[in-house]
């Protein structure tokens, strides 16, 4: 039965869809190796050794080794980075929150956050050329929230010649997964289509609750490219996306009726299209102009088990609209300015407000490399951002590298940051009728609280009205240096070293306190925090045949004014058991909730040409991180506040019976950890069976 489902979902897919639009932006012929070239860091195509920026790469060659299937996959097993569960696994960078890292499908953004976290699940990436992750700041290229850094999935482009590839696997908990590609890329025209289904029964950590700890979820993509070389001169491409997700799983609850039985429903559409014009002008000069949409669409259900009557209904559309105009040119060897303007404009249709909303924002950008005696490069951007929610915003960012001799590279970057104020914490309006308590936007406000006073509802104001107003970006200022070294041919060592500022953090706080005893919460600017620490990589290579890996990152996030408070003694905890309260000293604070100060990850890959099989074994470890607050302090401060730290070991192995023919078993979480209080996300062990065939017929052209 759940294979017949998951067929269907793929067939509508690929027949229904296939029509909403077709194909993306193969943005130029392929005249470089794309595997030794990263995009992010500066929107142009360059060697990763000539960018100052500290940039990771996850090639496809390690998706598939490993056994990949989701970015949540890939993301997890990313030294320096960690997948949080809160509204989807969204990917915590840095020690800051999904809601500061921007991601990018081949270099547009991807929308549909919820409370800021974008669900890494939603992305395939057996399609993915590859992963390009760019840490710290960048938003003196992408403006706002590219505060943490930014995430590029670049998908793969059509092979030369015409082929077809073809992956099905099935796996524990009923999953399913099947894809298909199919490309074509013969003289000046190229396609590609590609298609994508998968589908999990979900499973239960506690069987003592109605509800799973994984839903059963349904989903499926298709991509389309194409391109046409005018001539030598023009080049026109379209890219196109199309998403869907449905989500079932049951919940048991008390409302006026008592004790029910209820059904939970979540369907997700996604669609972008992006045409692309780009011209190659004389003197290494080029000019590209893209256009980008994108609509998400969200639908929630609660309903009742034994009628089907609607509990909650939740309707949340979002589209974005961003025109943009690229202009590149190289002076010489040694010098190059890229140079942008563009427009993106988001309107927002949902039951969560009063009423629609739209905001956009102007952007004017610019930066200029150069290199001197072929020892030193030197990259300088800014961005101005005119928004019409907060007005002008300057973010500037520059990075020098220095090569003594071709074995070492020292890398220095400082550079700003910002995150706008979303949709939620401008123009939420939202009364819990049930519980009683408000919480509105910074927008609406003003309006609402009025309206209560008025009505006689409000028994004070918690705050001082200068408080309240307009938000402010969030902004940062960030350090970074890195040191590589390649002492052997076969070995590399990588040190980064980063402190990261934040100020005007936006968060939650209650504003009023109404008569019947509940409050009235809205958003403002409060918290000043930081985040440093460093992350050591080493690697070493065999003859491409072993490979080891060793990772290890050091991270402190704390609240700036916790400290100083608790410097200054103004902290309590209360004993649970003594009913004593007591003073909470400096050196007890653990820092901001959920962030490691620990973690790494150790990886090890063989392949036996001979037999024509690969194996990969990963290890990834993730110290003990702080939870809640148990003891009334408000912060993290007692021992039996933490998640305890634990260890994660997937396997793969995989046997080519031909070039175009292969089987790989996988196994994640070998050892079956697993924390059904805290973290309902890692489901225990499981296995994935996944056979690849290809076809490939190349131009003799």
């Amino acid at each position: 039965m759940r294979a017949n489902k998951l067929l269907f979902f793929f067939l509508f897919l690929s027949s229904g869809n296939i029509l909403a639009q077709e194909i993306i932006k193969d943005s130029i012929p392929k005249l470089v190796d794309l595997s030794e070239v990263v995009v992010t860091a500066t929107l142009t195509e360059q060697k990763s050794n000539t960018v100052p920026v500290p940039v990771t790469v996850i090639t496809s060659e390690e998706i598939k080794a490993g056994g990949l299937v989701k970015l949540t996959d890939a993301i997890a097993e990313l030294n320096g980075a960690a997948v949080t569960n809160y509204f989807g696994n969204g990917l915590q960078l840095r020690g800051l929150d999904p809601a500061y890292t921007l991601i990018l499908i081949d270099n547009e953004p991807v929308i549909g956050r919820i409370s800021g976290t974008f669900d890494l699940d939603r992305i395939a990436i057996d399609d993915v050329e590859r992963i390009e992750i760019l840490r710290g700041p960048a938003s003196a290229l992408y403006g706002s929230e590219a505060l943490a850094g930014v995430v590029n999935i670049i998908t793969k482009k059509p092979a030369q010649g015409f082929q077809t590839e073809t992956n099905a696997g099935y796996g524990s908990n009923g999953t399913q997964t099947i894809s298909e590609s199919i490309s074509n890329n013969k003289g000046k025209f190229s396609s590609k289509l590609y298609m994508n289904g998968f589908h999990t029964s979900g499973y239960d950590l506690d069987k003592a609750t109605l509800y799973n700890s994984g839903s059963e979820n349904t989903n499926g993509t298709v991509q389309a490219k194409i391109s046409y070389l005018l001539n030598h001169k023009i080049l026109l491409s379209l890219n196109s996306r199309y998403y869907r997700e449905l989500i079932f799983n049951q919940d048991r609850f008390t409302t006026d009726r008592g004790l029910q039985d209820f059904n939970l429903y979540d369907n997700t559409e996604e669609f972008s299209v992006t045409p692309v014009l780009k011209l190659y002008c004389k003197n290494n000069a080029s000019l590209s102009f893209t256009n980008h949409y994108t609509l998400y669409n969200y639908h929630s259900q609660v309903k009742y088990a034994d009628g089907g009557e609607v509990y909650y209904n939740d309707i949340f559309r979002q589209q974005l609209y961003k025109p943009e105009l690229i202009f590149d040119k190289k002076f010489k060897k040694n010098y190059q300015l890229t140079s942008g303007a563009g427009y993106s404009g988001e309107n927002i249709s949902t039951n969560r407000y009063a009423e629609d909303k739209f905001q956009y924002t102007i952007f004017l950008f610019a930066q200029a490399q150069a290199t001197f005696f072929k020892k030193i490069i030197i990259i300088g951007g800014l961005r101005m951002d005119n928004s019409s929610v907060y007005g002008n915003h300057f973010s500037p960012k520059i990075s020098a590298q220095y090569s003594p001799i071709e074995k070492i590279r020292f890398i220095a970057s400082w550079g700003t940051g910002f995150k706008s104020p979303d949709f939620r914490q401008l123009y939420l309006n939202f009364n819990n009728g049930v519980v009683g308590y408000s919480v509105f936007g910074s927008e609406e406000l003003s309006t609402e609280l009025a309206s209560l006073t008025q009505a006689g509802q409000i028994e004070s104001i918690l705050v001082n009205e200068n408080e309240l107003g307009k938000l402010k970006p969030e902004t940062s200022n960030t350090f970074d240096f890195v040191i590589e070294i390649k002492p052997f041919k076969n070995i590399f060592l990588s040190v980064n070293a980063f402190r990261n500022d934040i100020s005007d953090m936006i968060e939650t706080k209650a504003v009023a306190q109404k008569k019947n005893g509940q409050y009235v919460y809205s958003y403002v600017n409060l918290n000043r925090v930081f985040t440093q620490g460093f992350q050591g990589d080493i690697k070493y290579d065999l003859n491409k045949i072993f490979n080891v890996s060793v990772g290890y990152q050091y991270l402190e996030a704390k609240d700036k004014q916790v400290v100083e408070d608790l410097n200054d003694g103004k902290i309590y905890a209360h004993d649970s058991q003594t009913l004593i309260s007591y003073k909470v000293r400096p050196t007890q604070y653990g820092g901001l909730f959920n962030r490691s100060r620990h973690s790494g990850n150790i990886k090890f890959s063989y392949d036996n040409k001979r037999y024509k099989w690969n194996t990969s074994l990963r290890y990834i470890y993730r110290g003990r991180y702080g939870y809640t607050d148990k003891n009334g302090s408000g912060i993290l401060d007692a021992p039996y506040e933490y998640v305890n730290d634990y260890g994660l070991l997937n396997f793969s192995i995989t046997k080519f019976f031909t070039d175009n023919l292969s089987v790989q078993a996988s196994i994640n979480n070998l050892l079956g950890y697993t924390n059904p209080e805290y973290i309902p996300s890692i489901s225990g062990r499981t296995f994935l069976i996944t056979i690849h065939f290809n076809f490939n017929k190349q131009n003799k052209q």
